[in-house]
């Protein structure tokens, strides 16, 4: 017998989308796919028109043994890894510890079985012209080689740079005992979006914002900006660092490693990147108010965008009641039109490959018609909302920023720690509905912190005396040396 089918819940659309639009659909995806010889399933999934459940594109190997048709696929012999984390842990002289032992990496390859064997192949997955400005750390996906001039911030020493996305990695198959001493690994950017992506943006209030789906960011490892110098292996086709494997052969007594004798060709230059195609809402502050800050490049401007990045990651994360780290937070800059100088934006990007709707939600109406974004925004300041409730509680016992559960800290963004602070994050969120919104010290959840600085003032020296300077504390002593206590 056969169950009826029911139309519910979009079910028509999903019919009408497959019977009547899929094919135009997977044709567009082959045509704008930049690499022609990919497999269709993996084009699908990387354009994000399939789930990637299923697809596993995103992983890459560590061989530290060399894989044999007896355990083909391999499930031995490997260290996986996602490859946003893969090219900073896997890249060439980085060091993974398996089985009390460490096994460094030496450069890329993958591996194919052909009839009755398993041999080598090409490393690279794709490889393109990237610009990466080190100066504002813009990235463009669209460079040219004589490109001499950032776009954004004007810096003369900005270079394009060859990217390399890999398949895999290797080792020499030949590891050490772990010990406490371990090699530097060359750290990649954080997902960046590319600054000649997205570039309309919608008004409201006193904040630009979009949100698009299937935008594809880069994380770029530069190895400390001197790239990596990679050449083929001989007899096979992989693609190893010469310097890292002389460094292995100085200190060990078996591997021995001759440069004229086991590689050839020439060498390549290149930095290592990962792409990944997900939903991302973008939000830019229009206008500061005056005295704040001369401009928004400033260091200060981008530790307040980034406490506001992740405190609004922290709400949405609580409104959706999934973990925060199902979103990430960065910046991008964009040149400012008005004095030239580059500002930035901030923007939230879901972490699951092809996005999981998050940030496309956000850009939707509400129940009422309004922007669901602006009604996240109002929420997230009101003072009667349980999530400022529990921020300004808190308040007494966090200074900027902690593991408490509402607050900032967490793992994954461990390396913002020193710079984010939830008040500043409430004062820009606030900034964004209000144009003339004075950031300063007058705020309910600014006095613990205020009072705490006067006590340690008035402590370290007793002869000051405490005065207002239109609402700024003052501080006085009696050669009329001021002490103030800014925001």
């Amino acid at each position: 017998a056969q169950t009826e089918l029911y139309l519910q819940n979009g079910t028509d659309e999903l019919i009408n989308w497959v019977t009547n639009e899929l094919e135009t659909d997977i044709n567009e995806c082959v045509k704008n796919h930049e690499h022609k010889d990919d497999d269709l399933s993996q084009v699908l999934a990387e354009s994000g028109l399939l789930p990637m459940f299923g697809f596993p594109t995103g992983v890459r190997y560590l061989y530290h043994q060399k894989p044999h048709v007896s355990n083909w696929p391999p499930t031995s012999g490997v260290v996986d890894r996602d490859i946003e984390l893969a090219i900073s842990q896997f890249a060439p002289g980085s060091e993974t510890i398996k089985d009390k032992k460490i096994h460094t990496s030496i450069g890329i390859v993958s591996y194919k079985r052909e009839q009755n064997k398993v041999v080598t192949d090409s490393g690279i997955s794709h490889e393109k012209m990237i610009g990466f400005c080190e100066n504002c750390k813009a990235v463009f996906e669209e460079a040219r080689e004589d490109d001499n001039c950032c776009e954004i911030c004007g810096y003369d020493q900005y270079k394009p740079i060859q990217g390399i996305e890999p398949k895999g990695f290797l080792t020499n198959f030949m590891p050490d005992d772990a010990h406490e001493s371990f090699n530097w690994t060359p750290r990649s950017t954080y997902s960046r979006l590319p600054s000649d992506m997205l570039t309309e943006l919608k008004q409201e209030h006193n904040f630009w914002w979009e949100t698009d789906a299937k935008l594809k960011l880069l994380s770029i490892n530069t190895n400390n900006d001197q790239l990596f110098t990679l050449k083929k292996q001989r007899k096979t086709e992989a693609l190893i660092s010469a310097e890292v494997c002389r460094d292995l052969s100085d200190k060990s007594d078996t591997y021995l490693f001759n440069e004229d004798s086991d590689i050839e060709g020439n060498k390549r230059e290149a930095a290592l990147y990962a792409a990944k195609t997900t939903d991302v809402l973008l939000i830019e502050v229009n206008k500061i108010s005056e005295g704040i800050l001369q401009n928004q490049g400033e260091e200060y401007w981008r530790a307040a965008l980034y406490s506001f990045g992740f405190l609004f990651r922290q709400f949405v994360a609580s409104q959706l009641d999934v973990s925060a780290d199902e979103l990430r937070v960065e910046m991008r800059p964009i040149p400012d039109e008005e004095d030239g100088i580059y500002k930035q934006q901030i923007f939230l990007a879901d972490a699951l490959a092809n996005g999981a709707g998050y940030c496309r939600y956000l850009g939707e109406p509400d129940a009422k018609g309004q922007l669901r974004l602006l009604t996240f925004l109002h929420d997230m300041v009101n003072p009667k909302s349980d999530f400022a409730k529990g921020l300004i509680a808190h308040g007494k016992d966090c200074d900027s920023s902690c593991y408490n559960k509402g607050c900032m800290r967490d793992y994954s963004n461990m390396p913002y720690h020193p710079f984010l602070d939830w008040r500043l994050g409430l004062d820009v969120a606030q900034l964004c509905l209000q144009e003339n919104y004075q950031m300063d010290l007058q705020k309910e959840y600014w006095s613990p912190l205020v009072g705490l600085v006067e006590k340690n003032l008035i402590e370290l020296r007793r002869s000051l005396e405490r005065t207002d300077y239109n609402g700024v504390p003052v501080f006085e002593d009696q050669t009329q040396q001021r002490a103030f206590i800014l925001h």
